[in-house]
């Protein structure tokens, strides 16, 4: 049983999460810098990222209009890559994903890398400790 069905989902699942935490990075990446000086998320520069994405205006961001930043950051399977974001943005899962939920989520994959990032810097800074 694990090797006709549990350990081909473990593997699907695993490259499922990686190809959205990569999906994720590069869009990230991509839109350049969306936190303060103290590192922590900058709402305004979310919300004129969201602005941005908006084309027509509408106060909500469709997958059309999420698929052309996709397009333009050349993520190899766009369609993918706008079905992963849309799974994470729409909160509300009407397909379209309004200004707070996009504020919202951006706002907590920045909080997420950031504490990665710091948990890192933690664990180098005791590694240090430790050769010294």
């Amino acid at each position: 049983m694990y090797q006709g069905f549990i350990k081909p989902w473990i593997e699907h699942t695993r490259k499922e999460l990686e190809f959205k935490r990569h999906t994720i990075s590069e869009v990230l990446r991509h839109v350049g810098s969306l936190c303060n000086d103290d590192g922590t998320p900058d709402e305004s520069a979310i919300r004129r990222l969201f602005e941005q994405l908006d084309s027509n205006g509408d106060n909500r961001i469709s997958k059309s209009e999420l698929k052309k930043l996709v397009t333009d950051i050349h993520i190899g399977d766009a369609e993918k890559a706008v079905t992963k974001l849309i799974q994470d943005l729409d909160i509300n899962r009407d397909n379209e994903v309004s200004e707070e939920e996009f504020v919202d989520v951006f706002t907590s994959w920045i909080n997420k890398i950031l504490a990665k990032l710091l948990n890192q810097y933690l664990c180098l800074m005791e590694t240090i400790k430790y050769l010294d």
